[in-house]
């Protein structure tokens, strides 16, 4: 849904960007996808070492996995799309619609998604690195009261 939300946001800005005729610089796409990239893969990373190691409760532990799963999907399919986004940005016909040119309008679409793309992952690894400093803090006073 929040992906849905962040294509939508992305179309709305480009119709305004082009509406008002600003300028777009595919050298901004490209480096978008690069740092989107580096974001990407901090952020599996983060997921992909996440430890329940201590954890006994096995319903915690069933609801922890459950989300880390659903980010991870969440993460590739994002990167995924974005990857997508890109090649198809250089492929969209030059042609106008109404007042609007189809290829500028994408690569404003383009440069809005990864910006907010990269918003999302940030947001997405510091939620799930904070769960586990809150495991590791849980696990630590419950060591010390026993």
């Amino acid at each position: 849904m929040k992906i849905i939300l962040l294509f939508i946001i992305s179309c709305l800005t480009s119709l305004f960007c082009c509406i008002a005729s600003l300028p777009v610089d595919t050298l901004v796409i490209q480096t978008l996808y690069n740092a989107m990239c580096v974001v990407f893969s901090i952020g599996m990373v983060t997921i992909v070492t996440f430890s329940l190691e201590g954890v006994k409760n096995q319903n915690y532990i069933k609801d922890i996995r459950e989300n880390i799963n659903q980010i991870r999907n969440k993460f590739i399919f994002l990167f995924t799309l974005c990857t997508l986004l890109l090649i198809l940005e250089k492929y969209w016909p030059n042609k106008p619609v109404f007042t609007i040119d189809i290829q500028t309008f994408a690569r404003f679409a383009t440069i809005v998604f990864f910006a907010l793309s990269i918003g999302y992952f940030v947001y997405n690894f510091t939620r799930v690195q904070k769960l586990k400093n809150d495991i590791f803090d849980r696990l630590l006073a419950e060591s010390k009261n026993k």
